[in-house]
């Protein structure tokens, strides 16, 4: 009974006027912390899923995809590619927040598909077709 008091007071409460707040972090640096957002979409593991302001409170895993967010200001979009990760939403009395924690977390104009590839080929030429872990990392030390 707690459990379903707590979930119907967070989905009748009313969220006008208060921001979703998002902080995008990887295991080395803070990228963006409480930037007021409209929206964001992230890769969860049964698909990609948006959130805006009021939504339930919630805790994802992330796969490797693409995140990203309309902010608040501009009708910018902000893009990043993330390894993995875990996603929080949360709601308070002041304000809701999205908070995203990656491994590796990159803007996507930094990533370059052609150079992608030709490393991929690359590796897959020096181990001659053996897939195994080691044998790609070994290709990468050398």
């Amino acid at each position: 009974m707690i459990l379903t008091t707590r979930f119907l007071r967070f989905a009748s409460s009313n969220s006008s006027g208060k921001e979703l707040l998002f902080s995008l972090l990887s295991s080395h640096e803070s990228l963006y912390t409480k930037v007021p957002v409209k929206n964001v979409t992230l890769p969860g593991y049964d698909g990609y899923f948006t959130v805006t302001a009021g939504h339930s409170p919630m805790l994802s895993t992330l796969k490797p995809g693409v995140v990203s967010f309309s902010l608040q200001d501009s009708n910018e979009v902000v893009k990043y590619f993330i390894s993995s990760g875990f996603f929080v939403y949360k709601q308070s009395d002041e304000s809701h927040t999205a908070d995203v924690m990656g491994v590796e977390v990159v803007p996507l104009d930094q990533l370059d598909k052609d150079r992608a590839t030709s490393v991929l080929q690359e590796v897959l030429t020096e181990t001659q077709g053996d897939t195994s872990h080691w044998a790609k990392v070994k290709t990468f030390l050398t």
